[in-house]
């Protein structure tokens, strides 16, 4: 016995989104600090901004990020080599949690707008000089990079 179906089948997909980039490299200036007040000073914040594009305008789909860089652990981020010793970045967001530096650990970003090349997304960062435990402090230039 055969049987024989005919129809049309119309297959639709719709991709979240083909791409996200950084809207712009920064380059966050942190100041000079003195040792005694290391940990008190304000902390500079800033935003990270994503553009994400390849999906329909206003659409609001879930994106996280984790970085890369120089780290001991979620929230600090070592000196670049060469410079000042004893003191690391630590890495916050706007309520607290420690930047994540692996995948498994990545935080939402917040829709933000659209924009006729994609949709905004941000996590806004705090930034601090700490102190590393059990190191002794050497001042110098304190550069780190993040990705």
């Amino acid at each position: 016995m055969d049987i024989k179906i005919g129809g049309i089948v119309n297959i639709k997909t719709q991709s979240y989104f083909s791409d996200c980039t950084g809207v712009e490299k920064l380059n966050i200036t942190m100041g000079r600090i003195l040792i005694e007040k290391l940990e008190k000073d304000e902390e500079p914040s800033f935003n990270l901004d994503e553009l994400c594009s390849g999906m329909a305008a206003g659409t609001k789909v879930p994106v996280k990020v984790y970085f890369e860089g120089s780290s001991d652990g979620p929230g600090r981020l070592n000196l670049e080599p060469g410079g000042a010793t004893g003191v690391e970045i630590s890495l916050l967001n706007d309520r607290g949690v420690k930047l994540p530096f692996s995948q498994g650990n990545a935080l939402s970003m917040t829709w933000i707008r659209s924009e006729p090349k994609g949709e905004i997304y941000r996590l806004p960062v705090v930034a601090n000089y700490v102190k590393k435990s059990s190191q002794k402090i050497v001042p110098r230039k304190a550069n780190a990079t993040l990705n």
